[in-house]
């Protein structure tokens, strides 16, 4: 369980007025990580799948990825996103 919660509470920040650039650059980051720590190897498929807003649904991606209106991760994220933008942590 601890191994899982440190995995999902790492965050990847990106400063890009483009969300397209700024979330391939977090892919980028996080398939390097993966490398890095031997979880993935070069050359086969990393095993991760990008939740994307359906906004962001008609551009392309390094990872795969899954068009979805809501997700606990998106929700997650996106309230840990507004309590750093205010100061929070």
């Amino acid at each position: 369980m601890q191994r899982a919660k440190d995995h999902l509470l790492a965050t990847v920040i990106i400063c890009n007025e483009d969300p397209v650039a700024a979330v391939n650059a977090a892919c980028h980051r996080t398939l390097e990580t993966l490398l890095i720590k031997n979880q993935t190897h070069p050359g086969t498929k990393a095993g991760v799948e990008l939740l994307i807003r359906p906004r962001l649904a008609k551009y392309r991606f390094i990872l795969p990825s899954k068009k979805v209106r809501s997700h606990w991760l998106l929700n997650a994220a996106d309230n840990v996103l507004l309590s750093w933008l205010r100061g929070e942590r």
